[in-house]
């Protein structure tokens, strides 16, 4: 599964647009994440940071933790898929 597909699963699945979801994803991380990043990497144009994943990954809420070790996880198998 793509990383546009994992995220576009967690926003739907929360029931929010994507200027909602990245709205809840800015007050988790405290980075600012606009609806038009959310659109570009539901699409697979750009991914999200590594370091913010990673950052998000630390998270202590559940949903925001989760949702980037799906993201890590689907990066890892797109590059081991490149080699």
């Amino acid at each position: 599964m793509t990383i546009g597909k994992i995220i576009r699963n967690v926003r739907e699945a929360r029931g929010e647009t994507r200027k909602q979801f990245a709205a809840s994803l800015t007050a988790e991380v405290g980075e600012i994440i606009t609806h038009y990043q959310v659109t570009n990497w539901e699409f697979d144009r750009t991914v999200p940071s590594i370091w913010m994943l990673r950052h998000m990954a630390d998270n202590p809420t559940g949903w925001v933790r989760d949702f980037a070790m799906d993201a890590l996880a689907a990066i890892d198998e797109d590059v081991e898929r490149r080699r």
